[in-house]
């Protein structure tokens, strides 16, 4: 048997400028920039174990392969099974609202006449199967975590109503398989990083990915998490060290942890940083944790081991909005989390949600009033996104603002479950606020939308607006009725 991976190009240029508005200011942006598969990496892991080694990896973006030319590649290696990712597996609380890019690649690939199985994985398959097969031509979809069930579909191609977690059409049924079952992070093997230069990963501000543990303790309300990932889950640490040692050997400088709390294990959390505090020290990394999972003792720890960056998740200064979201969380441990940022010398990221339920005009001042009064370091804003498959999205159905059949009217709908906002108050908060908040935080608001502008000229745009938009409200006093 021949396998391939492959991790498809996100083009803007195939995205309508109707979809790509759409997706500003929220969760689900359409990002063009490099991603990792990681669970590329295990899967070929598992399937060399069983003796396939009929492997090939391509990444289109990495290898600078046109479409026509990463079709080509496909049909001279003529693979049995193919695997494309709608996004990362990692990123899948966060995900593309769109296919186009996946359409695209199998219709490229079908031109060039191949009969390999197409199989399709991520949270579009995941909670729309059917519609996920039918928009992008694949033969399979993959419903859940991808590593064990794609593991399963190889070992039993021509037996595929065995296979837990998958749907396909059955000639015109459309066949669902019974749930997979979680992954357990703790038998998955060590990535193997040996059919791809992984190191072509490494170049400019692209931090790779190692993961820790997957998943979370909590349930928020705006959050996908419990849908893909279900609960928390820790990986073998020599593992993770074994992955890291290889990666250290290639040339990596920086890195990630995307463990959705990192922090969460605090033992687990200082061995990590005793191994890389002993063993790479040169290594600097960035984790994302909720700041009830920092103090003096854990600081210290990720600055002596390279941390420089952490992503908090903030979301409201205003507590109701935060207990309404089932966030379990004090704003008070924020502003101590920030404290101690500061006293470390690690930045503190805070990923703020405006326009949840319950948010009004008041909550939204109380919010802004904290920043101007806490000054964070970093922030971020998007606007509640009720993603496919959340609670929030849930809420959504109930007042029967969704129908709850498509990524595209979560979007249409951002900002506007569970609270009185209107479409057009929505609007004006998502092109103001993240631009008044850019100012009351200490972020170099100008400097940075330059930069994005010679970075995105597609986006163009896009950026001078919000620089427009910065100079009316920082100099001509305008404001949202906020």
């Amino acid at each position: 048997m021949k396998i391939l991976f492959l991790n498809p190009k996100i083009d803007l240029a195939w995205f309508s400028k109707s979809q790509i508005e759409l997706s500003r200011n929220t969760a689900m942006i359409i990002n063009a920039q490099p991603k990792v598969p990681t669970e590329f990496f295990h899967i070929i892991a598992v399937l060399k174990r069983q003796g396939i080694n009929g492997l090939l990896m391509l990444d289109p973006h990495i290898q600078n392969l046109s479409l026509e030319k990463t079709a080509q590649k496909v049909a001279e290696f003529n693979p049995d099974l193919i695997l494309i990712p709608s996004e990362i597996w990692i990123a899948a609380r966060c995900n593309i609202p769109f296919l186009n890019h996946v359409t695209k690649t199998i219709e490229a690939i079908r031109n060039k006449e191949i009969k390999s199985k197409i199989v399709v994985s991520g949270s579009h398959g995941t909670i729309f199967p059917e519609k996920t097969l039918r928009e992008t031509g694949a033969d399979i979809v993959i419903q859940g975590e991808p590593e064990m069930t794609f593991v399963n579909i190889a070992n039993n191609l021509n037996d595929l109503k065995s296979v837990k977690g998958i749907c396909f059409f059955d000639k015109e049924k459309f066949i669902i398989n019974p749930p997979a079952e979680l992954v357990n992070m703790s038998e998955l093997p060590a990535a193997d990083y040996s059919i791809f230069p992984v190191e072509k990963y490494f170049s400019g501000e692209n931090l790779f990915p190692v993961i820790s543990s997957r998943g979370c303790i909590y349930s928020c309300s705006y959050c996908s998490s419990k849908t893909l990932n279900k609960k928390y889950r820790e990986r073998k640490l020599e593992d993770v060290f074994r992955e890291l040692d290889y990666l250290a050997g290639k040339g990596l400088t920086k890195f990630t942890f995307p463990d959705e709390i990192f922090t969460v294990n605090r033992l687990r959390t200082l061995k990590i940083c005793d191994f890389l505090e002993k063993n790479h020290a040169g290594l600097t990394y960035t984790i994302q944790t909720r700041s009830e999972f920092v103090d003096d003792e854990i600081m210290s720890a990720l600055k002596r081991s390279g941390c420089t960056w952490i992503g908090l998740g903030f979301e409201s200064a205003a507590q109701e909005v935060l207990d309404r979201a089932n966030k379990n969380g004090k704003v008070e441990s924020v502003e101590k989390a920030i404290a101690l940022g500061k006293k470390y010398g690690i930045t503190m990221h805070l990923f703020a949600i405006s326009l949840l339920p319950g948010e009004t005009k008041e909550t939204i001042s109380t919010t802004m009033s904290f920043f101007r009064r806490v000054k964070p370091e970093s922030v971020s804003m998007a606007s509640a996104t009720p993603i496919p498959g959340t609670k929030l999205w849930e809420e959504g159905i109930r007042e029967g603002k969704l129908k709850g059949d498509s990524y595209e009217e979560a979007l249409e709908k951002n900002g506007m479950i569970g609270n009185d906002f209107s479409k057009d108050e929505v609007k004006d908060y998502n092109s103001t606020l993240p631009v008044k908040l850019s100012f009351s935080s200490g972020k170099n608001f100008m400097a940075n939308k330059i930069k994005q502008i010679f970075k995105s000229p597609k986006l163009a745009s896009h950026y001078i607006k919000k620089f427009f938009k910065f100079v009316l409200i920082k100099f001509g006093g305008k404001s949202t009725s906020s």
